[in-house]
């Protein structure tokens, strides 16, 4: 991690490679050997990844993205506010998928969406969530699992910087269409990947995806696309 953060990006491949040697099966060393290019790249990150993550991340996760200049929760509010008709009343319940400390559902704590449902896999992130007072609900897992369980559909779902941790979008943009109401909406961000058709595992971790891929997997999943906008979502 020191190797990476100091731009030494070869050195920390290496670093990682060794690694795998002691934790073959660690889960998360296999994600940095993978987005060091030291493995072929899997279709999403584990779990196991992103629970250590987030679980460390957690305390210092919202002064971090804010001296980023973090924008998506109010690229995301501002998309809402121009689909959605507010005035003829309350529009819910909301799913924020990969809810994280609540970032989301302070950018909307004025507007009649309600009530907030919020899913995370890490418990130190739900922890920071539910001291907002934000969500009628949180739950710890898998947005992947909790799309393919039977349930109640939704008129809206949100995934702010929720996809950058799935390669191919197909399967879970298919997922989340199939608990929208008709007529519902879902609002995410994704890091565009500005060479390339597909998608890639960047060395940060996250993945990156081609617009195209994007709009090819929204049209699989057999919605409409709404809007597609560029946009900066942070400075690092």
């Amino acid at each position: 991690h020191a190797l990476s953060s100091l731009g030494r990006h070869e050195a920390a491949a290496d670093a990682y490679g060794e690694a795998l040697k002691l934790a073959p099966e660690d889960p998360y060393v296999r994600h940095l050997v993978s987005a060091s290019g030291g493995l072929p790249q899997a279709g999403r990150a584990p779990t196991e990844y992103l629970e250590t993550v987030f679980d460390g991340y957690a305390g210092r996760f919202e002064q971090h993205l804010i001296s980023l200049g973090y924008r998506v929760p109010g690229l995301i509010r501002a998309a809402l506010l121009e689909q959605l008709d507010l005035a003829a009343g309350p529009i819910g319940p909301v799913l924020d998928l990969g809810c994280g400390t609540g970032l989301m559902a302070v950018a909307l704590s004025d507007l009649p969406l309600r009530p907030l449902v919020g899913v995370d896999l890490s418990a130190g992130m739900l922890a920071e969530a539910r001291a907002k007072g934000l969500y009628e609900r949180l739950v710890q897992q898998d947005l992947d699992t909790l799309l393919a369980e039977p349930g109640p559909a939704w008129p809206v779902v949100l995934a702010a910087d929720v996809f950058c941790y799935f390669g191919a979008l197909d399967g879970v943009l298919t997922r989340v269409a199939r608990r929208l109401v008709p007529g519902g909406l879902c609002v995410f961000s994704v890091e565009l990947l500005a060479e390339g058709e597909g998608w890639l595992l960047g060395r940060q971790g996250r993945y990156s995806h081609a617009e195209h891929h994007v709009r090819a997997a929204i049209a699989d999943a057999g919605v409409a696309l709404v809007r597609c906008t560029p946009e900066v979502l942070r400075f690092e």
